[in-house]
């Protein structure tokens, strides 16, 4: 409901979802505390005036024939299923980092996309419908969409599950001591089974899903990157406690060239910067 109904208005009402539609003639409005609270007193095709709540006057009955092709069109589409939660979520993942956040909606499992834009050239794309600016997709259309945008954000995409998995096992392995030297050690594929079995079968099938969609490759080079950069933190670490051992030493000139050190390696300058 867009605006307030009149007295003498001839209003669309639905009891609930897959009710059919009834035209009402609204008699009173009241106001409530808010808008949910709102009451219209309404004579409908048959029966006494009765109280019902605003929210199930959806339209003037005017635009009656709108509403039943809406529904008709998302019946269609929804007849060619939805996936999984989590992997709807991944795809959603997808599609923001092509479109924007805030272009991007999942409805009731339908995956929406606000303008227009190129569809695959598929027989299930003829399902696909704009209503109020959205464009919304079957799924085997998102998906196909998905697939093709997918490796573009690839390397993206990748280093973002890596580190969701090496946060997820911080958060429930390393609280036990004897795990926190496994991680380095596992092979990619190691790594998610282990993660997938103390986080759960729901992140895992949304990141084997991101998996397919970008390929080995990105994520090898994404699994490379993460490792470099965890033994250039272990280098830097292994640094600067050496630089704390001269710094200890109690030689005036050792604890001179350990302040220097320092100073490079906070900086992330050379020897050449000094």
């Amino acid at each position: 409901m867009t605006s307030s109904p009149a007295v003498g208005e001839r209003w669309v009402y639905r009891e609930k979802k897959g009710a059919p539609y009834l035209e009402a003639e609204i008699i009173e409005f009241r106001l409530g505390a808010t808008q949910q609270r709102h009451q219209a007193k309404v004579l409908l095709p048959t029966g006494p005036p009765v109280w019902v709540p605003a929210g199930r006057l959806k339209a003037l009955w005017s635009e009656v024939d709108r509403l039943i092709r809406s529904d008709e069109l998302w019946a269609s589409l929804m007849e060619h299923g939805r996936p999984e939660q989590q992997v709807r979520f991944a795809a959603w993942d997808v599609l923001t980092l092509e479109f924007g956040d805030d272009d991007v909606e999942d409805r009731g499992g339908v995956l929406s996309i606000r303008g227009s834009v190129d569809l695959p050239d598929m027989p299930e794309a003829s399902d696909a419908f704009e209503e109020d600016g959205w464009l919304h997709l079957p799924w085997p259309v998102a998906e196909a969409m998905v697939r093709e945008i997918a490796p573009r954000h690839a390397d993206v995409l990748a280093e973002r599950i890596q580190r969701q998995e090496q946060d997820a096992w911080s958060s429930y392995a390393r609280r036990l001591p004897q795990y926190e030297w496994q991680w380095m050690s596992f092979s990619p594929e190691e790594r998610s089974a282990a993660v997938a079995a103390l986080v759960g079968t729901g992140y895992s099938e949304s990141w084997a899903a991101i998996r397919d969609w970008i390929g080995v490759a990105a994520l090898e080079r994404a699994g490379k990157v993460a490792d470099l950069e965890s033994k250039l933190l272990t280098a830097r670490a292994i640094a600067f406690e050496a630089i704390e051992a001269l710094h200890g030493s109690g030689d005036r000139s050792l604890r001179k060239v350990a302040k220097q050190l320092r100073s490079r390696l906070e900086s992330g300058g050379s020897r050449a910067d000094a």
